[in-house]
């Protein structure tokens, strides 16, 4: 067994090790640097910086946070950024007062319910009129972004559908990626769908903004390289005609 040990006051989990015995490994080296493990880490560690102590509304703004490093926008629905609007749940715990809170829906945008741990073990029984639920302590949701942000990112997805079916006009996939203007698949789905047409120039033009944007990682990078590589191949191939 490996115990990981910070040296500050807080431990930051993604997804790649960090002991002296696992961290220092090839393998998760490249889960750090080659995925989006890594850039989420420091994510995190910058809405960190700067504040000592943390109130639970603090914590839940952490966890819905869907931007990138320094703020940027980097689409919606990135994985590289804290809240990649994929998640079902999101808990935060207070072992101090026994009291935990667990986020509804959508993701972690809806409001987080508070349940009191004290209480659930004085319930030997589900008696009428028992609850574990803490109102006054309740995290609303995050309204501002649901009335803007999450029904435009239901309609990009709504329209990202259409365009994998080719069910889409020129002006619906620009709708779309005006939608989500930062977020490098909007930009390859437009590629895919103008190579899948064979309009070549069209394609590298996408796959061009797509590589321009803040990729989740290698894997995908590579991917969207390659695709440009193939159209710019055959639009050589269709000028030497």
């Amino acid at each position: 067994q490996v115990v990981y040990a910070s040296n500050d006051n807080y431990i930051i989990s993604t997804n790649h090790f960090q002991s002296v015995q696992n961290g220092l490994s090839t393998e998760a080296k490249k889960q750090q640097f080659n995925t989006a493990s890594g850039y989420r880490y420091h994510r995190v560690e910058e809405c960190l910086t700067g504040q000592k102590q943390f109130t639970v509304a603090d914590v839940a703004r952490i966890l819905r946070d869907t931007l990138g490093i320094k703020g940027t926008s980097i689409g919606l629905g990135n994985e590289k950024a804290i809240n990649q609007l994929i998640g079902h749940h999101s808990i935060i715990f207070s072992p101090k007062d026994r009291i935990f809170w667990v986020s509804t829906f959508p993701f972690q945008i809806g409001g987080f319910v508070a349940y009191d741990l004290n209480k659930m073990a004085n319930e030997r029984k589900l008696l009428a009129g028992t609850s574990s639920v803490v109102d006054s302590i309740f995290i609303k949701a995050d309204n501002a972004f649901l009335r803007i942000g999450y029904p435009r990112y239901q309609r990009y997805l709504a329209l990202r559908k259409k365009l994998l079916m080719h069910q889409i006009d020129e002006k619906g996939i620009e709708l779309m990626i005006s939608l989500n203007p930062d977020y490098f698949d909007s930009y390859e789905q437009a590629g895919d769908h103008y190579a899948y047409s064979k309009q070549f120039d069209k394609a590298l033009a996408y796959y061009t903004k797509a590589l321009s944007c803040v990729i989740p990682g290698e894997k995908e990078y590579n991917r969207v390289k390659e695709k440009y590589a193939s159209c710019q191949e055959k639009t050589f191939r269709n000028g030497n005609k």
